[in-house]
Formats: structure tokens, C-alpha cells, sequence
């Protein structure tokens, strides 16, 4: 296969080092972005692998695996490193389809997780059985602290004013300094966002002028609004992850640690899984008692509305 050599490169747009990003045409035949931090994880500097197949880059058999894990629906999967001048080190790659490209994550994959699926059949159990909703968050806030040993976790929601708020936190001692704001329009925006704020953007290389999708990424930046508020608060590392259910977000969990941390790919799935066992548990728990709410008013309603009748009526 001949491959055309790409024209002049051109950085568009930036993401977080902590992995690294590759953006396939839609058709997996070549490279056409790639972040400048690629050679970190894999044997090919940005400028060589654009244009290249992208079996040249990752390999065969990896490739193959990831068009398997998109078509199946499969969050990722796990690859070795393509650097041959290392030793092998496990990677997680994800894959995402957007109206240009197939986009691909690389991030370490560090640690055990042969425990995971134990982990989170104990957790969801414990979630679905909370019989009230502030059971259930406190339930999940929980999950999220002994899963992910970050100092501080909280729930930030819709406010009076309309601002997003602080609305609950794990009960355990938090060193974080307390603040209520948080500085997003509305907890829609925020799906998953795995945050450093001191650490200097990697950004992408291309040879087109638009900026790529990235809404669906991890690795995507976290707005500067946010990383400055998290520095403000002497927080280096933070994981938001917007509670949804159907078409209603009520809420975004933040997790804000004072070090630098990376939770690899495996355990972020988990905790989405915990946060939509939440969400469904929260919305039926939440229906039941708008449902008595309702009953109850209809029936003192109806005695009342009987108790008139009787004063009005024309007595014999």
C-alpha cells in the first residue's frame, strides 16, 4: 500500500498528557491526527505517523481488536505498548466513531483488576437497595470514595438561584477546602471530565485546519473555568462525572484529590455503571414518592371537598 505523505502539520486543538490521542479517517485507512505526546506511548513521532495506516502505528492484531470492541460496543481494550526500545507496559485503548474520524484514546493501565466485577456487584447492591433518595447518594458518594481513594467526594446539582451547587458529601473528613459554586452552566456539560489542573496540555497534530470532536473523550481538556477553580482550592487532580437518567441530569460528582492521579480506564467504566445504577434507583425512588404525594393529596382532598358538600347541603 502506497500512502501519500501529508502535508504540512498544523497543532489543532489540545489534550490532557496523561494518555495520548489518534484519529483514524472514518474508513481506518490512515492517520490523520495524532497528539504530540505519541511517541510516549507508541515507536512513531506525530509527524511520522500521519498518513500511515493505522496498522502501522498500534499493529495488526490491535487494530483488528479495537474495530471488534466499536462494532460490539465494548468500552476498550487492553494493548501493549508500542515502544520496542522499553519494557512492555499495559495500555487501555477506547475507541470513538464522530463524523470525521475514528477517534482512539491510549491511557497506562495500572493495576489489578481482576476484582472489579466483584467490587461492582457489591456496590450496585448496595445502591439499588437504599430505600430514599439521600440514601442512595450517600450510597454512591461512598462507592466513589473507597473505589477511587480520592480525598474529597461530593455532589454539586441545581441550586435555588440556578447556580450549581454543593448538595451533599461523604460524611468522611474532607481536606479539601469546602467551597459551594462550581463553575459550569448546567451538569449536562459535564458527562466525564478526568482533570489535572497543573499539567501542561498536550496538543494535536494534524494536516487539517478543523479542530476534532472531542466531546465524547476522557482525555479531552476540562474548561479553564473549572481547572482554575480546582487550583484555587489547591486541588491538582479531580474526576466529574454528571448523573443522568433519561432526559433529566440532576447532578455531577466530583472527586478532587491535593495529588497528582490517573484512575485507569477499567475503573471509570465501573463508576459510570454505579453512577447510572444510582440514577435509575434515584428516579424510581423519586416517582414512588411523588406517587404517594399525589395519592395523599387526592384523598384529603376528596374528604374535605366531601366535609363542604355536607356543611352546604339543605338539611331534611
Amino acid at each position: 500500500m502506497s500512502i501519500c505523505p501529508p502535508g504540512p502539520a498544523d497543532t489543532i486543538g489540545a489534550i490532557q498528557p496523561h494518555g495520548c490521542l489518534i484519529a483514524i479517517d472514518t474508513n481506518w485507512h490512515s492517520v490523520r491526527l495524532a497528539s504530540a505526546n505519541l511517541s510516549h506511548f507508541f515507536s512513531l513521532s506525530p509527524a511520522e505517523a500521519l498518513g500511515q495506516p493505522p496498522e502501522r502505528v498500534l499493529g495488526s492484531a490491535t487494530v483488528a481488536a479495537l474495530a471488534k470492541a466499536l462494532t460490539l460496543g465494548a468500552p476498550g481494550v487492553a494493548i501493549v505498548s508500542g515502544r520496542p526500545d522499553s519494557a512492555p507496559s499495559r495500555l487501555y485503548a477506547t475507541a470513538h466513531t464522530t463524523a470525521q474520524y475514528v477517534i482512539l484514546e491510549v491511557e497506562p493501565l495500572e493495576g489489578h483488576f481482576d476484582d472489579l466485577p466483584g467490587l461492582g456487584a457489591i456496590w450496585s447492591a448496595r445502591i439499588a437497595q437504599a430505600n430514599s433518595e439521600q440514601a442512595v447518594l450517600a450510597r454512591l458518594l461512598r462507592a466513589f470514595r473507597v473505589l477511587t481513594g480520592f480525598e474529597s467526594v461530593a455532589m454539586y446539582g441545581p441550586g435555588r438561584d440556578g447556580r450549581i451547587e454543593r448538595q451533599t458529601r461523604d460524611e468522611a473528613e474532607d481536606p479539601i477546602a469546602p467551597a459551594d459554586g462550581f463553575p459550569i452552566d448546567n451538569t449536562a456539560a459535564v458527562p466525564l471530565l478526568m482533570i489535572d489542573s497543573l499539567a501542561e496540555p498536550a496538543g494535536l497534530i494534524g494536516t487539517q485546519g478543523a479542530a476534532p470532536d472531542l466531546s465524547c473523550c476522557a482525555l479531552r481538556l476540562a474548561p479553564l473555568t473549572i481547572r482554575a477553580w480546582l487550583g484555587q482550592r489547591q486541588a491538582r487532580t479531580a474526576l466529574a462525572l454528571g448523573l443522568s437518567e433519561a432526559d433529566r441530569h440532576w447532578g455531577v460528582i466530583l472527586c478532587q484529590d491535593r495529588r497528582p492521579r490517573h484512575l485507569a480506564p477499567p475503573l471509570r467504566h465501573l463508576l459510570q455503571q454505579l453512577a447510572q445504577t444510582a440514577a435509575q434507583r434515584h428516579a424510581l425512588l423519586h416517582e414512588r414518592r411523588e406517587a404517594r404525594h399525589h395519592r395523599h393529596f387526592l384523598g384529603t382532598g376528596g374528604v374535605r371537598d366531601r366535609r363542604q358538600w355536607l356543611r352546604a347541603a339543605p338539611g331534611p
